[in-house]
């Protein structure tokens, strides 16, 4: 059996579907719904000498994915030959699978995991997608960097920094 983990939990259906043409009947497609954990809410979260995140707590997604998961775990525990990882092909969708690789870790050390990227989550997307056999640890590292900027500077703070009379960005998704 092959486990998919996407991103969006609105695509389970449609992406199930088209894995199912593409691989065949035994396919489960989780969905993390974005990511599984972020900053607490109670304090910054970062440590002040390395300047990285030291207080991440589950998000209500992140509760939802590890309960699908684990009733899969339960379920098919024998059966499951490869978890392919294709949340969207960018900085958050790379940080989020690192983040879903992580827990997938801690249920199923010894499957071999993918990285799967398919800029169009329909039978042709996945027919032409792309595999790797790790995540991109330098793009995770930039996603790190990125939430740890957001929170020591808040959007808010950022809009009013300006070059030439223009706002320019900080590289956000915005």
């Amino acid at each position: 059996m092959r486990i998919i983990i996407i991103e969006a939990i609105g695509k389970l259906k449609t992406v199930e579907y088209a894995a199912k043409q593409r691989w065949g009947k035994d396919i489960k497609v989780l969905a993390t719904g974005g990511y599984i954990w972020t900053f607490p809410n109670d304090a910054i979260g970062i440590d002040p000498d390395t300047l990285r995140p030291n207080g991440d707590q589950k998000t209500k997604n992140g509760q939802y994915f590890e309960r699908a998961l684990t009733k899969v775990v339960a379920t098919y525990q024998n059966q499951i030959d490869d978890i392919m990882l294709m949340t969207d092909p960018d900085r958050e969708g790379e940080g989020i699978a690192a983040q879903a690789q992580t827990m997938v870790k801690t249920y199923l050390p010894q499957v071999k995991m993918t990285r799967v990227y398919a800029h169009e989550l329909d039978y042709e997307g996945l027919r032409t997608a792309t595999t790797a056999p790790n995540i991109h640890e330098g793009i995770v590292q930039a996603q790190t960097a990125r939430r740890v900027l957001d929170r020591l500077l808040p959007l808010s703070a950022a809009h009013q920094l300006h070059r030439d009379g223009e706002f320019m960005g900080l590289g956000r998704v915005q």
